[in-house]
């Protein structure tokens, strides 16, 4: 596959998580590990074998330090799609996209991802015109899930 500035020699199949809390109107974000001035939602490539969800909920672990034993049930898939890195621009992405809302869930869990860096990401809650305006390398991707669960 390819276009006029595009060519694509490898794709994976990945999952992301999008949590919302309505209470500080912001969705919890991970950074890039090489920028952590790119933030998008928590996710990655699928392990051998791993089903969508169960990659998106040991993404979300890995990344933020957060290993909710009730996820898996409040957990949803939204919708899957194809999506580019915009910054490599050589990998394409068939990703599923979950969602789990954070007013549904214990309060207690916002004080232990604060500063939580376990991949070296930089975890923070941004609003929606935040990491519209701050990502880099999902910047389409990110826009196309806000339009497909917010609008």
């Amino acid at each position: 596959m390819s276009s006029s500035n595009v060519t694509i020699t490898k794709w994976h199949k990945s999952a992301c998580v999008v949590v919302y809390d309505s209470k500080i109107n912001k969705y919890l974000t991970v950074s890039r590990k090489d920028n952590p001035n790119d933030p998008s939602f928590c996710g990655g490539k699928l392990d051998e074998g791993e089903s969508f969800k169960d990659a998106a909920i040991r993404e979300m672990g890995e990344e933020t330090g957060l290993w909710l034993p009730f996820m898996e049930d409040e957990i949803c898939s939204v919708f899957s799609d194809f999506h580019i890195d915009e910054v490599k621009k050589d990998t394409l992405y068939y990703c599923e996209v979950f969602y789990l809302s954070y007013e549904e869930q214990n309060v207690m869990w916002r004080m232990d991802l604060i500063n939580s860096q376990v991949e070296k990401g930089v975890v923070k809650w941004l609003s929606r015109e935040e990491i519209e305006e701050q990502a880099i390398s999902f910047k389409s991707f990110i826009k196309q899930i806000f339009k497909r669960i917010c609008d």
